[in-house]
C-alpha cells in the first residue's frame, strides 16, 4: 500500500520534546518518525504532523527499538 504524504520538502522544525506517539516530519532525511518514548531532540530537525490514535502498543514490542521511522514512496512509485 502507498500512501502519499503530501508533504512539502523543507522548512523549519522546533526545538521542544515531544510526546510518545507524535508524527513527526524529519526535515533534513525527508521522513515520518514515531518516537516510541518522550523524545527530546537536540537540534529543530522535527515539525509535527500529527498523533498515532491507535497500534503504538504494537511498535512498543519490538526490542531495542526507541523510534520507528517511516520513509515516504519515492515518486516514481505514485506515478
Amino acid at each position: 500500500i502507498i500512501i502519499p504524504l503530501n508533504i512539502k520538502k523543507g522548512g523549519y522544525g522546533v526545538l521542544e520534546p515531544f510526546e510518545k506517539g507524535t508524527v513527526l516530519y524529519d526535515i533534513p532525511r525527508n521522513s515520518l518518525a514515531i518516537p516510541l518514548e518522550d523524545f527530546n531532540p537536540s537540534e529543530p530537525n522535527y515539525a509535527v504532523v500529527g498523533k498515532v490514535l491507535d497500534g503504538l502498543e504494537k511498535l512498543n514490542k519490538v526490542e531495542r527499538v526507541t523510534k520507528a521511522v517511516l520513509k515516504p514512496a519515492s515518486q516514481e512509485a505514485t506515478g
